[in-house]
């Protein structure tokens, strides 16, 4: 100014000299505009002061003009800084990696079982689709057949079939693996045909994602236990934590997850009118006797319609395949107690305990696995099928009541204590039947995913208090702030929870609220210090 002003001169001149510059044009052109605002509008109010107004420069000044907000500016204000680069950079090595990925989900289900306990969202009590029949290590000390259990005695197999025949069981899952000759296939294979024969039952035998291996049950093994013609495989290479789905494209005639056959073919019995049944005498192979009945059904059910259409997608095949990675797999559901998934029956209790009850099991699937004993079920390649409890079983073992069929694992054999050490894989294909049966398939959201929302909005809501710093309103108060902040993130936590009972997905939750707090937490701590 060239000379003193009054206030209300200089707020009238400064409003629209700042309105300019906002506009995006250059300091000369602002004061210009500035300058004929006061000459031409105010010249009455405040005479002669448009005169007063000066711009001074170097002659070859580039003179001064608000820049426009390209994409490499927005991007730099949205660039980390380095500890949150590294802060992110390592929460996604730890999103990536198998083992970090595994101990996350199963802590994740253990607080959704307490979660479903807790607010009483469990399923209805009533019959489980599955009996589970396990050779536990109480079985193994009662029999001296089963001395040396591993490979399993074929005459201890054949009296459960005609055991379990006898009580009407019209779907039998047999999750051994019995590809080497004990001398013994003979007992099994006339137990087998007399139920086919007598009672027509449905028998799946487990055997490995090998189309050699698979052949051996059948074929290859003399004398052989049972023929494609009146019975079906199944291949059990499972992860213990995943519902093993067909692969894209993947047709039952060849190959079959095991848990999803049997789901297969118990629905079709209550929904195929023409489904033909196992016969000893049948010319053809029952699989594709099976498979073409079901496709040639006119009208599938609902059910049905869901077990046709249960495949995993492309990229979750490449990456559980390939990549050794889960995606949108559909996890296990342990946070429903296993009391509503199965009928748990320790095998010599089938044999030998006359006031058991077995009335019901032509309405439920059977399962025939290894229970808790010394080299326990299928081996593939010096691998048993025995497992660490998951959390959320533990869980559900410490609450069932004491005379519940379904805790016999570790309350009603005859050595209780010998049950909590690992998970045996039938008891997860005894999960995966369930689940088929009744569409209960969860999916996980990838981490990666929730994390890198997690940081735009962290980042965000940073940037957005830097701006508002100066602010004397409630912006000011950082307590305040940093209780919206922490609700946020208790909030996120009860939400995902409740989807994951109603909606069928699951988020996760550690990862993407440590990323969150990685950028908002220094800024609550440096407004600390200022307030």
């Amino acid at each position: 100014m060239r000379e003193p002003i009054h206030n209300r001169v200089a707020q009238e001149f400064l409003v629209t000299f700042m309105n300019c510059l906002a506009q995006r044009q250059t300091v000369h052109d602002a004061l210009q505009s500035a300058y004929r605002v006061l000459k031409l509008e105010k010249n009455i109010t405040y005479p002669s002061a448009y005169l007063v107004p000066s711009l001074f420069c170097h002659p070859g000044a580039k003179l001064f003009q608000i820049p426009r907000l390209d994409w490499q500016q927005w991007l730099r204000h949205w660039s980390p800084k380095r500890y949150e680069a590294i802060a992110v950079g390592v929460g996604c090595l730890f999103a990536l990696l198998p083992v970090t990925q595994s101990y996350l989900l199963e802590r994740r289900v253990f607080v959704q079982a307490a979660y479903r306990d807790w607010t009483n969202q469990l399923p209805a009590a009533k019959l489980p689709p599955v009996a589970l029949v396990l050779i536990d290590d109480a079985s193994t000390r009662e029999d001296d057949r089963l001395t040396n259990p591993s490979p399993i005695d074929r005459s201890y197999l054949a009296d459960l079939v005609s055991k379990l025949s006898e009580q009407g069981a019209k779907v039998v899952g047999v999750d051994y693996l019995l590809d080497r000759q004990t001398g013994k296939e003979a007992q099994l294979r006339q137990a087998l045909q007399q139920s086919v024969n007598q009672q027509q039952t449905w028998f799946v035998f487990g055997t490995l994602y090998d189309p050699f291996e698979a052949n051996r049950v059948f074929t290859l093994e003399q004398p052989g236990i049972a023929q494609p013609e009146w019975a079906l495989q199944a291949y059990v290479t499972m992860w213990p934590e995943r519902v093993t789905l067909p692969f894209p494209g993947e047709d039952c005639r060849q190959t079959c997850p095991f848990a999803y056959l049997l789901a297969l073919i118990r629905t079709a019995q209550q929904d195929v009118d023409s489904l033909p049944a196992p016969q000893l005498n049948s010319p053809t192979d029952l699989r594709t006797q099976f498979i073409d009945a079901i496709e040639q059904t006119p009208v599938a059910s609902q059910s049905l319609t869901f077990l046709q259409q249960a495949h995993l997608g492309w990229v979750s095949a490449f990456t559980s395949e390939v990549l050794r990675l889960s995606s949108w797999e559909p996890i296990i559901d342990f946070s429903i107690p296993p009391d509503r998934i199965y009928q748990g029956i320790a095998a010599w209790r089938v044999l030998e305990d006359q006031t058991l009850d077995l009335s019901r099991l032509n309405q439920q699937v059977v399962i025939i696995g290894a229970g808790d004993y010394v080299d326990a079920g299928n081996v593939e390649k010096g691998a048993l099928d025995l497992f660490p409890v998951p959390p959320a079983v533990t869980y559900w073992r410490n609450r069932l009541p004491d005379n519940n069929q379904a805790a016999f694992a570790s309350r009603t054999s005859k050595h209780p204590y010998l049950y909590q050490r690992f998970y045996a894989g039938a008891e997860a294909h005894a999960y995966m039947v369930h689940h088929l049966l009744h569409q209960h398939l969860i999916t996980p959201i990838p981490t990666i995913w929730v994390m890198g929302l997690a940081v735009l909005l962290g980042r965000g809501t940073a940037l957005l208090v830097r701006r508002r710093q100066d602010d004397r309103g409630s912006w000011r108060n950082q307590q305040v702030l940093a209780w919206m902040c922490m609700g946020t993130t208790v909030a996120y936590g009860v939400i995902s929870l409740q989807l994951y009972v109603i909606a069928g997905v699951i988020f996760p939750w550690l990862l993407p609220s440590a990323m969150f707090w990685v950028h908002v937490f220094p800024i609550l701590k440096r407004r600390k210090s200022r307030v």
